[in-house]
């Protein structure tokens, strides 16, 4: 069994997409029963269903293959399981490889949420760090707890399971525990409705490492009682020195409808932001999930993709997964045509495009130009300036890239990205070129 589930992982990635498959398939785990039958535990009763429906068939095939006999199979929510995510832990040192590799199978982690395939920049430096640090004994940080937070999509349960997972290569025999906190409001209800708050108690007072996501859900009907016994479990295990990691979309202060007392221990560790991602760091991210799916890209593709996805990581992994797709259901190479069709809703939701002529054309004449002036290599500032205009909008109101907008008005991409720049942070400070964005935008699209 100890590579058997891992083998059926492998023999079931290329079956499904790959979100659904992040989703559903490897998050569930597996073990064999009593009698035999092999026990997969999804993470949710909708992931069990999934699963059931879904994946049988292939997993018994595959089971028939290896070992010669077919192999009764049931899916279970994680709920279910007959280990229990903390508790009754070998404690004996002769059976420390049993500890490990049952602390890893309790602690609810994704194996695939490491430090190594998590890709660090500017927009998550200091997250990052702090994760490496905490995990890994805490040099530099002065708290057990540490407050990760930014908007959908950044990358924040990654790095919070990373944390956990290089915590426990560390230190296998401890007890880690990773569940979200709609997990842990419903076992409050449950442990308050079953009458078994005592059982509760004891299933987190054993635990070295506590890893909550999106803290904020944490409300409800039984936000009182909920936030209550957080408050409690949370202040006992930074007494005894325990290590608290919670991921929200907000900083501790933004929370709404928190106790007071516990957004203040949410402010005394360590906050630290991941924001979207800046265009070296989105290249890198591409990178890297080019390489994990053995893939190959252009490097125009990749700088395409990058520059024109920026909200965060989650849709700029899925706008490759779409091009990548696309790619092989059609049985073509990859190309910055096939790029913009696969990703023409996700670039341009709900607005027209303008080609580059018009754009020239209009500003030319706002400005009182000729188009051809836009192109030419003269650098005065009644030209210079209307020409960054130009392109900016080409940036904003078309599909093309740095390098194919370059090749419009005569100039290298690097000169473009700097057009773009400096009219973005003029924007931000002058009413005067904000009018006549807004006056020519107008013009371009009548």
């Amino acid at each position: 069994m100890n590579d058997f589930w891992p083998s059926c992982i492998s023999h079931l990635r290329g079956r499904f997409d790959e979100n659904i498959f992040n989703a559903f398939v490897a998050s569930a785990r597996a073990e064999r029963g009593e009698d035999g039958r092999l026990l997969v535990f999804a993470p949710s009763q909708t992931a069990a269903r999934w699963l059931e429906k879904n994946v049988r068939a292939p997993l018994s095939e595959f089971a028939l293959r290896r070992f010669g006999e077919k192999l009764k199979i049931s899916f279970r929510a994680k709920e279910e399981s007959t280990a229990d995510s903390v508790s009754a832990a070998p404690r004996d040192s002769s059976a420390a490889s049993d500890v490990r590799s049952s602390s890893a199978a309790r602690s609810d982690l994704r194996a695939d949420f490491t430090f190594d395939n998590f890709v660090s920049g500017r927009a998550n430096e200091i997250a990052f760090l702090a994760a490496r640090s905490i995990s890994g004994g805490g040099a530099g940080l002065i708290s057990p707890l540490l407050f990760l937070y930014g908007s959908s999509g950044m990358g924040k349960t990654h790095l919070a399971q990373a944390a956990g997972n290089h915590y426990l290569s560390l230190h296998p025999g401890r007890r880690v525990r990773y569940l979200t906190a709609r997990d842990f409001m419903h076992e409050v209800v449950a442990a308050c409705r079953l009458d078994r708050h005592g059982q509760f108690k004891r299933r987190y007072e054993s635990l070295d490492l506590l890893i909550v996501d999106d803290i904020q859900y944490i409300g409800g009907d039984n936000k009182e009682r909920t936030q209550e016994e957080f408050f409690f479990l949370f202040n006992q295990m930074c007494e005894r020195g325990k290590i608290v990691i919670i991921t929200s979309d907000r900083a501790p202060m933004q929370i709404r409808d928190f106790q007071k007392r516990l957004v203040s221990r949410f402010c005394s560790g360590m906050p630290a932001q991941l924001t979207p991602p800046e265009l070296e760091l989105r290249e890198a991210i591409l990178r890297q999930k080019i390489k994990q799916h053995a893939a190959a890209l252009d490097d125009d593709i990749v700088y395409f993709i990058a520059e024109k996805v920026k909200s965060n990581v989650r849709e700029l992994e899925g706008a490759l997964n779409r091009v990548l797709s696309s790619s092989r259901l059609l049985g073509k190479k990859p190309t910055l045509e096939l790029c913009r069709d696969a990703l023409a809703d996700l670039l341009n939701p709900g607005r027209e495009i303008v080609d580059v002529e018009t754009i020239k054309k209009q500003v030319a004449q706002f400005y009182r130009l000729r188009a051809s002036d836009l192109s030419s290599r003269r650098r005065q500032r009644l030209i210079a300036r209307p020409r960054q205009m130009a392109i900016h909008l080409c940036r904003e109101m078309t599909n093309l890239s740095y390098p194919e907008i370059g090749m419009h008005f005569n100039r290298e991409h690097t000169t473009v990205l700097h057009s773009c720049r400096v009219m973005e942070r003029e924007l931000r400070t002058d009413s005067r070129i904000q009018e006549e964005e807004r006056m020519l935008k107008m013009l371009i699209k009548s």
